[in-house]
């Protein structure tokens, strides 16, 4: 009978450590795939977190209104949106007018002070003004006449495109005061 209840004795001791070594093996498992689905979960949560940012957009600061620009020797131009002054340059007269004279202007974009020190004509009206990485496009101007019979004329721009870093912004229905000195 004493061999019987050993007997008994070592296969419940038996049974009661194999089912430790199961619910450890289990617990193992259970930790290793909790581990992956939370990394699955960041790594979804990382994928669908918006990771692409809203590029700045061009905004100009007034220079000044229409009637505080002081022009210099040669050719000024003043471009203005409501009475404020957007981008001023000036430009000597050069003696080919498929090359420009010395440029300086400057135009505000963010804040930022930005000099002009460059234009080429496109066609009879139009140009490309540029310097420090901005540029700014301007097909045509549509001369309106003379301004008081002097060397000064007004005009409309349709268009103006200006760039700054991979980014653009187009202005409509620009007015433009030229006027030549010197």
């Amino acid at each position: 009978m004493k061999h019987i209840i050993y007997y008994f004795a070592f296969i419940a001791l038996f049974t009661a450590c194999k089912q430790n070594v199961k619910n450890e093996v289990a617990t193992e498992e259970a930790e290793e795939v909790t581990a992956i689905q939370l990394n699955t979960d960041s790594a979804i949560a990382t994928i669908n977190e918006p990771t692409v940012t809203e590029p700045a957009k061009l905004e100009l600061t007034p220079l000044g209104n229409s009637g505080d620009f002081e022009p210099v020797d040669g050719e000024n131009y003043v471009f203005s949106k409501k009475e404020k002054i957007i981008i001023e340059f000036n430009e000597t007269i050069p003696t080919d007018l498929k090359i420009s004279g010395k440029v300086s202007g400057k135009i505000i974009i963010n804040g930022k002070t930005y000099k002009l020190n460059k234009s080429v004509r496109v066609g009879d009206s139009g140009y490309t003004i540029s310097g420090d990485g901005v540029v700014i496009n301007i097909p045509t101007i549509k001369w309106l006449g003379d301004d008081d019979g002097g060397d000064c004329q007004e005009g409309k721009v349709p268009t103006i495109k200006i760039s700054l870093d991979d980014q653009e912004l187009e202005l409509k229905n620009i007015k433009v005061n030229y006027c030549v000195f010197g």
